[in-house]
């Protein structure tokens, strides 16, 4: 068990006893969506260079969390779980899962994942000052752990809510492995959401090239990766259904587009 804002230990029951061992099948080289500008952001050396330094400005990628907190809140519909768990993948230095914890009285169990410690000590820090604030409902947790997205130590269909912004956009950029990276992703995704869980990604790319790509990395999962059960020793594939990709225009003061795409694992 964790205490309240302890750094980097997580309740066991969220945790894997084991890992899936994954194979690719058959992966052909393709276009895929997003702009290879900055192609450093794919990088770890980047975002360890970046949080290490003390003087780094902190900053929120896309949109401010007051901007958007409500219209997130209610695509969550937080008041469908108690309590609610919620998984923020690649949290960065943002803010925006404490102002989730922060808006609504509801009980909410919040796992936030980085690859970088920096990231994920700062956190931390910042939770325990809302703490001190009184400004986090007691029944609500805040869990960190250090992990990479595309293969998380978290059990199958645990999560009500996985909350994804810029993550998957960051991973886009790598000119190499940005596809296969993003396919990870996304099996990753489809795995730890309960069934009727909703995966929310915020992006600034518009619904012609991002559906599309989304509807293919589903895809990806259902047909290219197989999952090797440690009881069984032969490998089976594993599909999952999902509801139609949604999506909605966020607000956003610099006038920059901003969206908001969702799907509900059925």
């Amino acid at each position: 068990m964790a205490c309240r804002f302890c750094g980097f230990r997580i309740q066991s029951y969220l945790l894997r006893n084991t890992f899936r061992s994954k194979s690719l099948f058959h992966l052909a080289r393709s276009n895929f969506s997003g702009s290879l500008q900055d192609e450093k952001l794919s990088q770890l050396s980047y975002w360890k260079e970046r949080y290490k330094d003390k003087h780094s400005k902190v900053f929120e990628w896309f949109l401010e969390p007051g901007e958007i907190v409500e219209t997130l809140l209610d695509r969550i519909q937080v008041s469908r779980w108690q309590p609610l768990h919620y998984l923020d993948l690649g949290c960065g230095l943002s803010d925006l899962s404490l102002h989730l914890l922060t808006q609504r009285q509801q009980s909410v169990s919040a796992v936030l994942v980085d690859f970088v410690p920096e990231a994920l000590h700062y956190q931390c820090m910042k939770f325990k000052d809302y703490m001190d604030q009184g400004r986090v409902p007691l029944k609500s947790m805040q869990h960190l752990v250090c992990a990479d997205v595309k293969c998380l130590p978290l059990k199958d269909d645990v999560f009500h809510v996985v909350l994804d912004k810029g993550t998957m956009d960051a991973l886009i950029k790598d000119k190499v492995h940005g596809h296969i990276n993003s396919m990870l992703m996304m099996s990753e995704i489809l795995r730890v959401l309960t069934p009727c869980g909703r995966y929310l990604q915020i992006s600034d790319e518009d619904p012609d090239s991002r559906l599309p790509f989304l509807e293919k990395l589903y895809a990806a999962d259902s047909n290219m990766f197989a999952e090797r059960s440690p009881n069984v020793n032969e490998t089976t594939q594993k599909s999952f259904k999902l509801s139609s990709w949604k999506f909605e225009l966020l607000p956003s003061c610099s006038g920059t587009e901003y969206f908001l795409y969702w799907v509900e694992k059925l």
